[in-house]
């Protein structure tokens, strides 16, 4: 299941989603204005 959550702090109006890998823990992260996604990333979070 995808559980998007707003990030906090300098990272704000940022939106993740988390990936659960067996190694490391990675996220998707983007902004969303006007029904477009921006800034989308992939990165490891540890």
């Amino acid at each position: 299941m995808l559980r998007p959550h707003p990030l906090k702090g300098g990272r704000k109006g940022e939106i993740a989603i988390d990936i659960l890998g067996k190694t490391h823990p990675w996220r998707i992260v983007f902004k969303f204005n006007s029904g477009k996604f921006l800034d989308v990333k992939i990165e490891n979070y540890h």
